[in-house]
């Protein structure tokens, strides 16, 4: 016997995968983009989440921190300067009006009251140790 429920339920899922505002709901769903650089945020908004009725992109910290590679250099400050290794003021502002432009906010993982120490340029031991 044929089964005559499949095509209507490929047919369901479709619609229900489809853009997320097709249902004339809120959109809620945030994504976390950490690490990723301010021009390529930009453009995912533009090219997937607005489209796609994402309502907003959580964001590295943008200023400042200590030199290195790992994640958690992100969160040792040395300023308040919005320069990062996702990018500078410039390119922070433009992602922003691009989301915005888009529908989707931005959310920044801030780190407020903190300082690290050093310039940025150096690891604490580095500078001890000289």
């Amino acid at each position: 016997m044929k089964n005559n429920r499949l095509p209507t339920l490929a047919g369901l899922a479709l619609i229900a995968s489809s853009n997320v505002n097709a249902s004339g709901h809120t959109p809620t769903t945030f994504v976390h983009l950490f690490e990723w650089s301010w021009p390529d945020i930009a453009t995912e908004c533009e090219t997937f989440l607005g489209p796609q009725g994402y309502k907003a992109v959580q964001v590295s910290p943008p200023n400042e921190h200590i030199a290195g590679d790992q994640w958690w250099t992100r969160y040792q400050p040395v300023t308040y300067e919005i320069n990062s290794r996702s990018g500078d003021k410039a390119q922070f502002v433009d992602m922003i009006k691009r989301c915005k432009a888009q529908g989707v906010d931005i959310y920044v993982d801030a780190v407020i009251n903190h300082m690290a120490h050093g310039s940025g340029k150096k690891y604490y031991w580095q500078v001890v140790w000289q």
